[in-house]
């Protein structure tokens, strides 16, 4: 998806898939995964045009101390989410395609076992744009 060549092209991460993660605690790390969640559709008061709103879920697998694990956990997944913010919102209209992505939450987990644990972002964003009612893929 383009906004996960954006994600790869930040240099935020090592690894980018556009699929539903089944294995977190294999690399190559940081690793990310950029998932389409619901979507949504506005037909009202649009007759050839449809609002649509996308949920696009981002989760990035890093690997931390586990010596000071909470601490640590936390500090480098709230730097992820900085980053990841960053960089989305320096394309927020997604190359023209959309009229607006906001964040929606983030949240910071834990995989793995105490020998090589593994912490977890995961950032949902909603995604409009508008699209053509008699045609899908044009805008």
């Amino acid at each position: 998806t383009n906004r996960a060549e954006l994600i790869r092209s930040s240099g935020l991460v090592r690894q980018v898939d556009d699929t539903e993660p089944w294995d977190y605690v294999r690399g190559p790390f940081p690793r990310a995964w950029v998932i389409e969640g619901t979507e949504d559709f506005d037909f009202e008061g649009l007759e050839s045009k449809v609002n649509c709103d996308l949920r696009l879920i981002v989760q990035i697998a890093y690997q931390f101390n586990s010596a000071d694990s909470q601490q640590t956990l936390y500090r480098l997944g709230r730097s992820y989410i900085a980053r990841l913010e960053q960089a989305w919102m320096a394309d927020f209209m997604c190359s023209g395609l959309a009229k607006v992505s906001l964040p929606v939450g983030n949240s910071i987990g834990y995989a793995g076992d105490n020998d090589k644990p593994i912490g977890i972002v995961t950032t949902e964003w909603a995604v409009r744009y508008l699209r053509n009612n008699m045609d899908p893929f044009k805008q």
